[in-house]
């Protein structure tokens, strides 16, 4: 059983996660503080490689570019994420992660979840309109995987 989960930020949450991230640096995004619940659904694990993703939204036509591992930036245990990978583009970031119950902490920033990877669009450069694409992509390659 695959995981679906989408969730919206509202535009003026959104509008003040961007002011806050403005100051960021190109090349670590940053991550939330919140402490994740323990309570949270199960999610299926896949074969699906954090850097498979991204190949399928840049195969697709979709902007990924700029791609770098950040496992070492967002992974425990000296990141803030339950991951076993965690790649970082220009437009958007991709993770595979060990524990659900981060996903949490993650949707609270619009995040999307299928199997056990996670979209993040906390520092996304891409147009909330586009998103529907990149989850579509992921949702085909996950089910290729199968």
């Amino acid at each position: 059983m695959s995981v679906f989960v989408r969730f919206a930020v509202p535009a003026a949450a959104a509008g003040a996660l961007l002011i806050a991230l403005t100051g960021c640096s190109s090349t670590s995004e940053t991550t939330p503080s919140t402490t994740p619940s323990a309570a949270a659904a199960g999610a299926e694990t896949t074969s699906v490689k954090a850097a498979d993703v991204v190949a399928a939204f840049q195969a697709a036509g979709l902007p990924a570019s700029n791609e770098r591992d950040n496992t070492a930036n967002q992974c425990e245990p000296d990141g803030a994420y339950k991951c076993s990978e965690w790649v970082t583009t220009d437009d958007i970031s991709v993770g595979k992660f060990t524990s659900t119950e981060q996903f949490d902490t993650m949707k609270k920033y619009g995040a999307y979840m299928n199997g056990d990877i996670v979209l993040s669009y906390a520092a996304a450069r891409i147009p909330e309109a586009d998103q529907p694409k990149y989850e579509a992509a992921l949702n085909k390659l996950i089910a290729d995987a199968k």
